[in-house]
């Protein structure tokens, strides 16, 4: 049995373009990459690690809680001496009152405890607000799409993560941050290192990780083997070609794995040729010039190779001109012709719809024959993975144009109206309505009432958010039906453009009542948050 093919993907610290922060947009496109050539994945990527940490931190428990805010306001003592002042102070009396069993506390102990409760409250809220902007704005939610997966494996480094950004003992920080960094460059050094020595894994480095390794290597602490250069060269040019790949980025990574999934024969003759191709490659994957001997080699094979599919796929894209050789006009009067037309996805039954003794029926069955010979051909081109990949991408996209082969004058059959699609209103729901009037009467409440009044609003509005959920639900599976169909005809040679057309249309029609259903939702699940907040803040609990 062969062994599976493993990527070990290394990246360096990115930045978003825009605003002074991290991006995890390279990571995600290399792991896209590795998730549709490979077959498993490891991610060594310091910017990952440490969005997964704060991920992971947005769902603590109390207790995990407390304690990296003690760490954080610790790491804020040079600056905010005030406020660390304060949490050294509350931090020890808040824990021991939570320590203490009920009954022990007087009056006063408890309201302390309520009123610290609160404020923690309010300061992790703010906290994980915070953190979850940021990790928007980095990408952070494709990253933890591929490891939910479990083919992705993201290392987690030895020197720590996010509770230790928070802060070492306050004796400690001047020297947090250098040693920190330098904990993590040295672990993410011997990372990259052992990847290029390893026979298991093939290395894939972004330009940060790759200009780092030379650095390594120059220095005599990193030294690749030979076939650590080879199998650097096959990833890195597989994950080069991949990239080129119009929509790829834009590409979730469940649409990712789904066109693995169904095209995985091709995809072994397709890494066939990208190991002959990056033999032909001097440089190594982390030198300079590897980039422009990629191109050279996209230029040399993958181009010519495409057009070659692309010119078969248009002499052979439509059946039903093979189909017209022997059919007489007078058959259209019986049905036969839709019949014909449905034969390019029901091969099985071929020899059933087709198996009268007629002259029609036997140039029919020889123009079935010829076109599935072709199209065989097609299919076992070692580029083919590469032409259908581009292929479904483009179906992702409704807006884009596809290389698709066009329908032919058999094109006759009916696409099937996406199931769902026709009970969803433009207009505002009942529900919709329902909970924006609760919103507007109850939110005065939240101020100015007391906690019987706060728990009568928490109960009727989580009713209303379970049919605003629904409600929601029912408009994503009816846009997800739709797509699913747009994504069909586009594929189906015997769609007629105006199908296509309206599959289109329904597509377009669906995306904003979507968009504004899940707003209502988003909107209304964060008005019985603040209910809830408000009810526990007296002293409630659910």
């Amino acid at each position: 049995m062969n062994r599976p093919l493993h990527f070990t993907i290394g990246t360096g610290l990115g930045l978003h373009p825009t605003v002074e922060q991290l991006s995890l947009e390279n990571d995600l496109l290399l792991v896209k990459a590795g998730l549709l050539y490979a077959d498993r994945v490891r991610l060594c990527s310091i910017g990952s690690s440490l969005a997964l940490d704060f991920v992971k931190l947005m769902g603590a428990s109390p207790a995990r809680q407390l304690d990296f805010i003690e760490k954080y306001f610790a790491a804020l003592a040079a600056t905010n001496p005030e406020a660390a002042a304060t949490m050294r102070e509350f931090i020890p009396l808040y824990r021991d009152l939570r320590r203490r069993k009920r009954g022990t506390l007087s009056k006063a102990e408890i309201q302390i405890k309520f009123e610290i409760q609160a404020g923690f409250r309010k300061a992790w809220t703010a906290f994980e607000n915070g953190i979850g902007e940021f990790l928007r704005v980095a990408g952070a939610d494709g990253i933890v799409e591929a490891v939910d997966t479990g083919l992705l494996d993201l290392h987690q480094f030895e020197a720590g993560g996010a509770e230790r950004m928070g802060g070492l003992e306050p004796k400690d920080q001047d020297q947090r941050e250098e040693k920190f960094v330098e904990d993590l460059f040295w672990e993410f050094l011997d990372l990259i290192g052992e990847a290029v020595a390893d026979g298991d894994t093939n290395p894939l480095f972004d330009q940060m990780s790759g200009e780092l390794l030379r650095t390594g290597v120059e220095a005599g602490v990193v030294s690749p083997s030979e076939s650590g250069i080879a199998r650097g060269r096959h990833s890195g040019l597989a994950s080069d070609l991949l990239r080129r790949l119009p929509l790829f980025e834009k590409a979730t990574v469940q649409e990712i794995l789904d066109i693995r999934r169904e095209l995985e024969n091709p995809l072994i003759r397709f890494r066939g040729a990208v190991i002959e191709m990056s033999e032909g490659i001097r440089s190594a994957a982390w030198d300079e010039d590897f980039p422009s001997d990629a191109d050279m080699a996209f230029r040399k094979a993958v181009e010519p190779a495409i057009l070659e599919i692309e010119e078969a796929v248009q002499d052979n894209g439509s059946l039903s001109s093979l189909l017209l050789k022997g059919v007489r006009p007078g058959d259209w009067a019986t049905g036969f012709g839709v019949m014909i037309s449905t034969l390019a996805g029901l091969p099985d039954v071929a020899s059933v719809l087709l198996g009268s003794g007629t002259t029609a029926g036997m140039t029919v069955r020889g123009a079935y024959k010829e076109w599935r010979e072709e199209r065989k051909n097609i299919e076992s081109n070692h580029m083919f993975f590469y032409y259908e990949t581009r292929e479904r991408l483009a179906t992702l996209d409704p807006g884009s144009a596809t290389a698709l082969p066009p329908a032919g004058p058999l094109a006759q059959l009916p696409v099937p109206e996406a199931e769902g699609a026709a009970n969803v209103s433009e207009s505002q729901s009942d529900v919709e309505r329902e909970a924006r009037e609760f919103m507007e009467v109850n939110e005065p409440l939240l101020n100015e009432g007391g906690i019987s009044t706060l728990q009568k609003i928490y109960v009727q509005g989580a009713a209303i958010a379970q049919d605003l959920s629904a409600d929601a639900v029912e408009t994503t599976n009816a846009l997800t039906a739709a797509t699913k169909a747009l994504a069909e005809a586009t594929r189906n040679p015997a769609a007629k453009p105006r199908e296509t057309f309206e599959r289109e249309r329904e597509v377009e029609r669906l995306k904003p009542i979507h968009e504004r259903k899940t707003a209502a939702f988003e909107e209304f699940s964060a008005f019985i948050d603040r209910v809830k907040a408000a009810y526990e803040e007296q002293g409630g609990s659910f």
